[in-house]
This record gives structure tokens, C-alpha cells and sequence, in this order.
């Protein structure tokens, strides 16, 4: 016996709570909760009695079911393109999340939590501040130049807002449309992939009222580099480096010694801070060692600073609901803080959500959804990545031990300003007696403190529909939506400490508003006759989105703490611009069945953009798909082993029309801005080069896989095989300088990608009190260019050619270390004969397909779910394998840049006495180029990641029922556990190549919260 799940809705569509659930024929009975769901005891092919009708089962599948008037069987319904369709109905590939998984989602970003959750689904963070929007890639790369992004759809409407907007508990379920057959009905922006958003409605019965309180502490999730941390060990390590630079230019060991010790304070290289009781040469011994009598007068970590060990996180969140027979009410409000783990950076969360529907007599259905965010962000310097002295992680990962926050006397006691507080060093030489070689004029903890970067997001989300019953089965739909975000930026940098002192502070004050109206027209048919379903839809769709920006930058202020412009006397610069943005699409959709056992979906849309010339605006896009349901025939329909078997095929085509240019097809002029009054001629200069004939890049998919349930449904197999051809593609074709612009757009070459889906879900276990449920999803990937009208062509440390992927490092292949001199080998291969020779010169080397590429050949996830008597216990992991990334961020760690520290794989760099070393010889501000861009950075991009941990207990009724509650659930969540990758401190998950950089790095969460329902 097995456990079925379902939810019962009222012939309104609206959850129904306590209706009982009965398995004809025996005692077992259950009752729905507030949210209309019931779990019973049953088999497939049992009937269940519900309010008196009755059903039979076919699945015993999680998930919602619908629940009609008349008798049917009940099904799991998705939600797809302007509508829902049952499980068994698709002929597409549609993966789902549910609300009871993304309660479990901490993320400032639900769409971050869904990482290895949906075969097919690459989720990728470029940045870990909180409430960022990730990088999303469906089967593959999308474009070389164009968007590789998914349209986001929020309760039926494309939206234009941010996704981080949204609280994760308003959302009962996200849809990831894979194919053509699910996503072409959205046409030119549904190319990459569609991501659905259903947010919860009222449910019918009495006002039921939720609270959800949970806090816990955010911590750094991912560790450090392995670098140097220890004061004395860095002047061994900058000491054994002068000398290898010493005796690479030809002196002896001994002359070599006396100029490392000699220079090591001093000099052209010298790291000018002495930071110990002894004289300059006198800090590192004959034996190459830190001097026995020497003592370390002060030393401070700046991660201690920079980083806090942990940051305080909260989240609240209430909702009410309820339905009658002619309306339903939900409404929500949330707030949610996270204090990071980084010094002066917070994130906080306001929502609301108002939902309404309707009934105006038999044939009349209105209904609104009103939705307001306001998002605040402080942001510490360099949170998008770079390698400014500014950015935390650029300075505690590369500035050496040896250099203090805070200013110290030559005797190494502390220096105080004239108002008493200690003060920063900044390494000018103001407060200490050491002008510091790395970083001069920064402190990054101070500028952190006295810097402002703030970002203030008012997101407005207002739909409103009416549909109209013309006729039995066919309705008309007219929905308005009108989306409104301003984003308020203030950025202070500092008169105090950094490069603003010398201009008396500077501040950038900017604000930019989104616009977005979109009208939908939908004209649906439903009709069965005997075995035969239809359903047919109509529709018309339009979108006017205007984009405005306004920027002010000034320096020399008033007041040393203010944002503000009208507080600083220079106006450096102001500008600002309009950026309007149109579509216009007419689209139908078919689908039919017969008996239950066969589907076709088809579905047809014409796109227009304003981002092509009228002449070539329209673009033509299709999908179709169809379906068999082998188990529905008679020689499988008994089967006590196979339950469901499925067999789908698709094929569809779909447009992207965005290249980040909003008119490709025009020439671009910039105006010449002057404060001169006198000056009347208005001269302009030409700054991007259109191209009146660039169009549609198309995306062909085909689709072809298996459903399978077996030993009534506790184990489930679907299993794809995709092809995704990317054709025409917008592309930004390099020009000469001479031609006067750097790049030019166009439609060239194709691309495609291959692979395939599995996911299986089991049920190990399964008794009345316990459930243990495993699951795990795989890709396979290949990424192929196919067609380029000029082969061989470099795009940065990446090669495009034909026959490979389109991240193709390119680069100087690393041949080893001269075991004699250190020296790293690179290959120099000669143009005719292709032959490999030796160099030592990096700029000799030749720059070449090194057959690798960035791009992971396997990625997915798996996890498991346990529930008993209430307990509940769920852990998933996502996983990636068989892609080549770079790690810079290590490479520069052997530098050997003044007052830059080492990674502590320097042990095994070559030295005289280390001949045999696996690394080359280090020299003094890489000089040689030994540890410049080569494929010695190359590095495996595979990881493992405990994405996240849930633990809860749900009190039993008649607890509850005594404390006037109708629910009540304990819970502890932890979110970005860990990761495990080829090197501590190198994640792969932040980029899809697997190049490492100076970004933020992910949050972990750990909480801990309660349920109330009443």
C-alpha cells in the first residue's frame, strides 16, 4: 500500500478544507487541510470517495490534483504557458517546485535556492550579496552575444521586475519550461527557457491566518585560499623569493643571501614595514629563517575585520486567506533582514501582496493582484568583483600579513589621531613611520565604515483581469498589468581614507525608472466529446516598456558623511537617458486528447520587436509536440509493475531578439557635453555603428524522452534527450580599428547543444508512519559551434571555431619546470610544420586550441526527504563534472608583487634546494611572466555542494487544537552548507566558465523558526 497525496478544489477552483477523503470499500478515511491537501493510504486503481463523488486513482504522485464536478481521475496539474496542463497531458519538457520546497528556500533570491533542484537548470551566482539575481542557463548556451537569460512569468504575465521581489512564501509552485512544445507560445523572449511563478490564492472556508517567524546568522560559506597568514613565514617566503630573483640573474647563492637580507625592508622591492624588534637584515637568518631572536611587535588579520564570523538573520512573514462560493482573499505582508557577514553590508526586505478573485454571476470572473517590494541594500566597496584595493576580498586575499589596519610607531605601539580614537593606517606615512608599498592611500576597513553604497528599490507589480463565459467552454480573458521600479543609487566615497582624499570626497547620486504596461487578450475553447478533449487558445499580447536614467557626480563636499549633491561644490558630470522597449505578439495553441492515451500539443506565435527595423520586425515561431501513454493500452493497463510509461516527441522554434542593445539596427550618436555658455554649436560624436538588416536569432528544439512510474508509482524515471540549435546567431563581429568602431552586429554562425535528462524519484520506504524518498537528476551537455562565416576567431582567452564548444580556452600551453634554473616551459609551435619547441619566454609561447573548454560535460543534483510521525528531515546536493575552468585568483598569488602575500602552495615552488618542485621559480613582480595566463590556471570545475538542510516537526491536532491553532511546525533550515571543489577557496559555482574572480562570496545561512496556522 501506498501513500496518495492530492488536493481537493471546489468546482470554483479554489482549495477546499475539510472534505473527506474515503477508500471505498474500507474504514480509511482523511480529511483536507487549510491549503485543501490530503494524504491516504491507497493503491492505483483504488477509488476514492470525496464529498460523495467518486475517483479513481492513476498516480499517487506529489503534487497538486484537480478536482472537477464531474467523475474523473485525479491528476497532477503544471502550470505552463497562459494556463495549466495535467502531468500526463505534455508532450514537452516541464520541470516543477512545489511550495512545501520552497518553503525551505532561505535566499534573498528563491530562484538561487532551486540550484541541482530541475534537470536541465545550470544555476549560476555571479555574486553572493544577497537578494542577486543568478545567472539561469536552460540545456546549454543560448547565444554567443546575445541573451542567454529566461523569461520570468509571474502569475501568467511576463514580468520585467526583480525576481528577488518576490517573497518565497507568497509562491505556491515555479515552472521551468524547457522546450519548444512548452515555451514557444511565449515567442521572442522564451528562446532561453521560461521560469514560472504562481503565487498562492485564497483557499475556500473561514479566514485562515499564518505566521512564520525564523532567525539565524549569516556566515561566509565558502573558505579562504590557503594564503599566507603568518608575519614571520611571509618575510621567509618574500626573503627566499629576492633571492631566487637574485640568483636567476646569474648570482651566486651566498651574494644572493646577502641581497635578499639586505633589500628585504628596502630597495626597489623592498616590503618597507618592520614589523619586528630586530634591524632590517637581521629579520631572516643564514638558514633562511625567521630570526630566533626576533619578535613580531604587532600583526592584525583584516578578514578579522572585513569579516564578521557571523551576521544576524531574520524573517517574518504573515498571511491571511479565505474563500467563499463567489470569492477569494489572499493577502500577505513580509520582512526579512540579513546583516551579512561583511562589515556595513545589509540586506533587507519589505513585501505586501493583495489577490483577489471574483465572481459576478454565472458568466463573469474579475480579479486583481496588487504587489508592492521595496528592497534596501548596503553594499561594501567592490561587491561586483574587480581588483580594486577597495574590494574586501581583493585586499584580504592578496595584501600580505605583515601590513596592520590599524598604525603603529616604529616600537610598535599604537598611534592615536587628535581626537583620541586609533587611527587607520592608510599607508601614506600620515599616522605610521612606513609608507607601505601595496595598496597606498587604502584602508578598506575604514573606507567600508565611512563609504556609502546604497541602493533603494521601490518595485511595484499591479494586474487586473476580467473574464467573460460566452459560451459553454469558451471564455474571454482581458488582463492588464503595469509594473513601475525605481532604483535609487547613492555612492559616498570618502574625504577621510582612499583615493577621494585628494579630491575632499566624491559622490555619484543616480536613479533609474522601469516602466512596463502589458495587455493580454485571451479567447480559450474547452470541449470533450466522448474520448475526445480540446483545447484551443487565442491570443493577442502586447508590451510597452520605457527604461529612464539620470546620473550626478561631484566631488569636493561639506560634510564627510553625506551622500548628497547638494553637499559637494564640484559638479564633475551629469547625464541621462530613455531607453523604450516594444513587443507585439498574435499566438494560438491546440491541444488535443483521445481517451487519456494520446496528446498533441501545438502551438503557433508571430513576434514583432522594436529592437529590429520595420523591415525586419516579425518573426514567425511554432512548437509541437505529441504524446502516447503505453500504459493506458490494454496489454499494460493491469500492470502491477509498470504504472505509467509515456513516450513524447517535440520540435519548435523560438526568436531572441536581445543583443544588449535596444536599437542594433541604428546608428548611435553621443552628444559633446560642455559648461561653457558661450559655447552654442552642438557637435556630437558617432558611438556605435548599426545594422538595418539584422533580425531574429532563432532556437530550434527538439525534445524526445520517457515517463515512467513503477511498483504503483514509488519509483519514477523521466528520461529526455534534447537538441537545442542555436541559428542566425546576434552576434557582435570584432572590426578593425581603422573601420573606427570596435564591433559590429550581425547574424552569424550556429551553435548547438545536446544532451541528455534523467530524474529519478523513489520512495525506499513507505508505511503509514515513516516515508524515506530519494532523488537525483542528471545532464549530459555538449556545446558545439556549427557554422561561422570566418573560422578560428579569439574572443578573449576563448577560441571559436567550428567542431568545438564556444568556451575553447585558448591559451599558452604550459610545458613544465627547467629543473636546472626554475624556469617555467611553455610550447612555441612553428606556423608551417607545427612542430613544438621549448621556451622559457612567455611572450614567445604560442597562444593555441588547447582541445579543453569551460563548459561542465555533466551537472545536476540529488538528495533525500524523510518524514516520520511528524518529524520531517530533507538534505539536496548539486553536483557538476567534466568542464575546464581557470583560477586566477591563484595564479596571482604567486605575483610576488611588493607587500602581496603568497598562496601557501609556495612550498612548492622551485628553489636551489627544491629542484624537483612542481611549480616554477617565483620571481620578484612576476618579471619572467612564469605565472602569467597559461594553462598551468587551468583547473577541474567540478564540485559537489550541499546546497541545503531542513529539520522540522509538525504538532500533532489535538496539541494544536488546545492552543486554538489549526497548525503548528518547529523548524531548522541551513542554506549553502558547503562545497567541495578541486581547491579550497575556488568555487566553480560562481561563474559559468569557471573562472574565479574577487565577487562576493556566497552567503551561508543557518536558522531556525516556527509555523503558526490559526
Amino acid at each position: 500500500m501506498a501513500q496518495v497525496t492530492g488536493v481537493v478544489n471546489d468546482a470554483n477552483n479554489f482549495p477546499e478544507m475539510d472534505a473527506e477523503v474515503v477508500v471505498k470499500g474500507t474504514d480509511k478515511v482523511a480529511y483536507t487541510d487549510e491549503n485543501g491537501k490530503f494524504d491516504i493510504d491507497a493503491k492505483i486503481g483504488d477509488v476514492l470517495i470525496i464529498n460523495g463523488k467518486e475517483f479513481t486513482v492513476t498516480s499517487n504522485n506529489l503534487g497538486v490534483v484537480k478536482y472537477a464536478e464531474e467523475d474523473v481521475t485525479l491528476q497532477e496539474v503544471i502550470v505552463t504557458a497562459y494556463g495549466t496542463q495535467t502531468k500526463e497531458s505534455l508532450t514537452g519538457s516541464v520541470g516543477e517546485v512545489k511550495s512545501e520546497e520552497l518553503a525551505k528556500v532561505t535566499s534573498g533570491n528563491v530562484v538561487q535556492g532551486m540550484t541541482g533542484k530541475i534537470a536541465g537548470v545550470q544555476i549560476v551566482s555571479n555574486n553572493g550579496l544577497p537578494g542577486t539575481a543568478p545567472n539561469v542557463r536552460f540545456r546549454g548556451i543560448g547565444s554567443i552575444n546575445g541573451s542567454s537569460a529566461p523569461l520570468y512569468v509571474v502569475d501568467g504575465v511576463p514580468f520585467n521586475g526583480d525576481v528577488s521581489g518576490i517573497n518565497n512564501q507568497d509562491i505556491e509552485s515555479i515552472s521551468f519550461l524547457k522546450d519548444a512544445s512548452a515555451a514557444a507560445l511565449y515567442g521572442n523572449r522564451g528562446a532561453n527557457g521560461v521560469i514560472i511563478i504562481t503565487t498562492k490564492k485564497g483557499v475556500k472556508g473561514k479566514t485562515r491566518y499564518t505566521l512564520d517567524l525564523k532567525s539565524g546568522v549569516a556566515m561566509r560559506g565558502v573558505p579562504e585560499y590557503n594564503i599566507s597568514k603568518n608575519a614571520a613565514g611571509y618575510y621567509e617566503d618574500y626573503h627566499r623569493m629576492l633571492k631566487n630573483t637574485s640568483i636567476h640573474n646569474g648570482s651566486s647563492e651566498a651574494d644572493a643571501h646577502t641581497f635578499a637580507s639586505n633589500n628585504l625592508i628596502t630597495g626597489s622591492n623592498g616590503l618597507a614595514y618592520n614589523v619586528t624588534n630586530v634591524a632590517n637584515n637581521a629579520i631572516i637568518g643564514a638558514d633562511g629563517k625567521f630570526n630566533s631572536n626576533a619578535s613580531i611587535l604587532y600583526q592584525e588579520d583584516w578578514a578579522d575585520f572585513m569579516f564578521k564570523d557571523g551576521g544576524f538573520y531574520t524573517n517574518t512573514y504573515f498571511s491571511a486567506n479565505g474563500a467563499t462560493d463567489d470569492t477569494s482573499y489572499f493577502f500577505s505582508v513580509g520582512y526579512e533582514k540579513n546583516d551579512t557577514y561583511m562589515v556595513n553590508s545589509t540586506f533587507e526586505k519589505f513585501t505586501g501582496r493583495l489577490k483577489v478573485d471574483n465572481k459576478i454571476g454565472d458568466r463573469i470572473k474579475v480579479g486583481g493582484n496588487l504587489a508592492y517590494t521595496l528592497l534596501l541594500r548596503n553594499m561594501p566597496d567592490g561587491f561586483d568583483g574587480g581588483t580594486s584595493y577597495s574590494n574586501p576580498f581583493q585586499w584580504t586575499r592578496n595584501i600580505a600579513p605583515i601590513y596592520p589596519l590599524y598604525a603603529y610607531d616604529a616600537q610598535g605601539n599604537a598611534v592615536y589621531t587628535s581626537n583620541g580614537d586609533r587611527a587607520y593606517d592608510d599607508g601614506t606615512g600620515v599616522y605610521s613611520p612606513f609608507v607601505r608599498p601595496y595598496g597606498g592611500m587604502q584602508n578598506p576597513y575604514a573606507t567600508a565604515l565611512y563609504d556609502v553604497k546604497k541602493s533603494r528599490v521601490n518595485q511595484v507589480f499591479a494586474n487586473t483581469y476580467a473574464t467573460f463565459n460566452i459560451l459553454e467552454g469558451l471564455d474571454f480573458t482581458y488582463s492588464v498589468t503595469g509594473e513601475f521600479a525605481n532604483n535609487d543609487w547613492k555612492s559616498l566615497d570618502t574625504s577621510l581614507y582612499g583615493d577621494a582624499v585628494g579630491v575632499n570626497g566624491r559622490v555619484y547620486n543616480s536613479m533609474q525608472n522601469t516602466y512596463s504596461i502589458t495587455q493580454q487578450q485571451l479567447l480559450t475553447y474547452k470541449k470533450r466529446i466522448n474520448d475526445h478533449n480540446f483545447d484551443v487558445l487565442l491570443g493577442h499580447e502586447t508590451m510597452d516598456r520605457q527604461v529612464d536614467f539620470l546620473e550626478a557626480h561631484s566631488t569636493n563636499g561639506l560634510l564627510v558623511d553625506s551622500p548628497y549633491l547638494n553637499h559637494y561644490a564640484l559638479l564633475r558630470d551629469a547625464t541621462g537617458n530613455g531607453t523604450p522597449y516594444a513587443t507585439e505578439g498574435f499566438f494560438a495553441r491546440f491541444n488535443y486528447d483521445y481517451g487519456n492515451k494520446y496528446y498533441i500539443n501545438a502551438n503557433v506565435r508571430r513576434d514583432g520587436s522594436s529592437r529590429f527595423h520595420p523591415d525586419n520586425r516579425w518573426g514567425n515561431f511554432f512548437g509541437v509536440g505529441a504524446a502516447w501513454r503505453v500504459s493506458q493500452e490494454a496489454f499494460l493497463k493491469n500492470s502491477k509493475v509498470i504504472n505509467e510509461l509515456k513516450l513524447k516527441a517535440s520540435y519548435g522554434e523560438q526568436g531572441n531578439d536581445n543583443l544588449g542593445y535596444n536599437f542594433p539596427y541604428k546608428d548611435l550618436y553621443t552628444i559633446v557635453q560642455t559648461t561653457n555658455a558661450g559655447e552654442t554649436a552642438i557637435s556630437y560624436n558617432q558611438t556605435f555603428k548599426g545594422n538595418k538588416d539584422i533580425t531574429w536569432e532563432t532556437n530550434a528544439n527538439l525534445n524526445a524522452g520517457i515517463e515512467l512510474a513503477l511498483f504503483n508509482s514509488r519509483v519514477t524515471v523521466d528520461a529526455e534527450y534534447f537538441l537545442r540549435k542555436s541559428q542566425d546567431m546576434l552576434y557582435m563581429r570584432p572590426l578593425n580599428v581603422s573601420e573606427g568602431f570596435s564591433s559590429y552586429p550581425e547574424n552569424i554562425g550556429d551553435m548547438e547543444n545536446r544532451g541528455f535528462e534523467v530524474t529519478v524519484n523513489a520512495d525506499v520506504i513507505r508505511t503509514k508512519d515513516f516515508r524515506l524518498g530519494v532523488f537525483a537528476n542528471v545532464t549530459t551537455l555538449t556545446n558545439e559551434i556549427t557554422k561561422l562565416p570566418e573560422n578560428n576567431v579569439v574572443s578573449g582567452s576563448y577560441l571559436l571555431r567550428e567542431g568545438e564548444s564556444m568556451y575553447s580556452w585558448y591559451l599558452r600551453e604550459y610545458a613544465g619546470v627547467n629543473q636546472e634554473t626554475g624556469a617555467a616551459q611553455f610550447y612555441k609551435v612553428d606556423a608551417t610544420t607545427g612542430e613544438k619547441t621549448i621556451t622559457e619566454n612567455h611572450a614567445e609561447a604560442t597562444l593555441q586550441f588547447i582541445g579543453k573548454n569551460a563548459v561542465a560535460k555533466v551537472y545536476g543534483g540529488f538528495g533525500l526527504n524523510m518524514d516520520y510521525k511528524g518529524l520531517d528531515f530533507g538534505v539536496n546536493f548539486a553536483y557538476q563534472a567534466g568542464g575546464w575552468g581557470y583560477d586566477s585568483q591563484y595564479m596571482t598569488l604567486f605575483d610576488g608583487g611588493r607587500g602581496e602575500t603568497f598562496h601557501n602552495d609556495y612550498a612548492n615552488t622551485w628553489t636551489s634546494e627544491n629542484r624537483n618542485a612542481a611549480l616554477p621559480v617565483v620571481i620578484a613582480d612576476n618579471a619572467k611572466q612564469y605565472y602569467s595566463t597559461s594553462t598551468l590556471g587551468l583547473i577541474k570545475s567540478d564540485y559537489i555542494s550541499l546546497q541545503n538542510i531542513s529539520l522540522g516537526y509538525t504538532f500533532k491536532k489535538g496539541l494544536v487544537d488546545n492552543l486554538g491553532l489549526t497548525a503548528l511546525r518547529v523548524y531548522a533550515l541551513a542554506d549553502n552548507v558547503w562545497v567541495w571543489s578541486k581547491r579550497k577557496g575556488y568555487d566553480p559555482r560562481m561563474s559559468y566558465t569557471g573562472i574565479s574572480d574577487t565577487t562576493y562570496s556566497p552567503i551561508r545561512t543557518i536558522s531556525a523558526g516556527v509555523n503558526f496556522a490559526f
